[in-house]
């Protein structure tokens, strides 16, 4: 199988999306479980 630049191009860019979404969430996590650790803490 024959993979083009363009294949090449397009794959990386959805792996960096998808990178970049995880890495969103990743943060949303954290700063959520922090969040819910300072309630609990202060509890």
């Amino acid at each position: 199988m024959e993979v083009t630049g363009d294949f090449l191009f397009k794959y990386l860019c959805s792996i960096h999306k998808q990178l970049f979404q995880f890495e969103d969430l990743y943060r949303k996590l954290k700063r959520g479980n922090f969040f819910y650790m300072s309630i609990y803490g202060t509890i």
